[in-house]
């Protein structure tokens, strides 16, 4: 009879190739205002879909762990077509454990009907600032598009290091010698002007040229600029510099 089985496939049929997400192209991150640290900043991500966002589907970024801090001055507003007239209404926005930098953000409500295939801008205002510190940063920026299951359509990974790093926020120092006679014993008075706060443990760190000091000894004194009292420094050598690090000016925090 017709109905009887001459051939079966396995109850698990594997097709290949293996499906896999579509890129998202010419994705473009930069940042605005400023590159100097604890500065308010905006960000702006720039991508070219190749798949339709279906209806329900979101828009989601995630960023390289401390790279874009909390400012309490308000609430993240996106903003996207163009001319970035256009907020994104409903967004959820995800900060680490300590509440301290940005870790995701997913536009809930781009798509409530598909997006077509297409060219889009965003640019993430209010609510962000520059990093109070610079130190080495790793990770990526992430971006991609999904569907109302969550399931992910297109993706495309920047590195941190694509991306214009962070600078710390410049200030002019003055230095002074006492004495200005070749050979002889000085001492050097270091005036500066900060720009923002100490943060409670901070120090502060002098690189001297070792061809303009010579050294009467293996180690130096340090004092506040009245004299009135001494600090606690230390004194190495990190190739043609000598490095001074004072240890205990911000033991409890200080002002500008």
């Amino acid at each position: 009879p017709s109905s009887n089985k001459i051939f079966k496939a396995p109850a698990v049929l594997n097709a290949l190739p293996d499906l896999e997400v579509g890129p998202l192209n010419n994705h473009v991150v930069t940042f605005q205002n400023t590159q100097y640290t604890l500065s308010t900043t905006e960000y702006l991500i720039s991508f070219q879909t190749t798949s339709v966002i279906p209806a329900g589907g979101k828009v989601i970024f995630t960023f390289p762990d401390k790279r874009i801090w909390k400012n309490g001055a308000g609430a993240i507003v996106v903003k996207t077509d163009s001319t970035y007239s256009t907020t994104v209404a409903t967004t959820t926005i995800t900060w680490d454990a300590t509440d301290t930098y940005l870790t995701k953000l997913s536009l809930d409500s781009l798509c409530t009907s598909a997006c077509a295939v297409g060219a889009y801008q965003f640019k993430i205002t209010t609510g962000i600032k520059n990093p109070n510190y610079v130190e080495t940063l790793t990770g990526n920026f992430v971006t991609y598009t999904t569907d109302a299951t969550g399931a992910i359509v297109n993706r495309d990974i920047k590195p941190n290091s694509d991306v214009a790093e962070i600078l710390a926020t410049p200030m002019t120092a003055t230095i002074t010698r006492n004495v200005a006679t070749l050979s002889a014993e000085t001492n050097l008075t270091v005036a500066f002007t900060t720009v923002n706060s100490f943060g409670l443990g901070s120090k502060i760190l002098f690189y001297m040229p070792t061809d303009q000091i010579a050294l009467t000894g293996s180690s130096i004194v340090c004092k506040k600029g009245d004299l009135s009292s001494t600090l606690l420094c230390t004194l190495e050598t990190v190739g043609s510099y000598y490095v001074i690090t004072i240890n205990e000016w911000c033991i409890y925090g200080s002002g500008v």
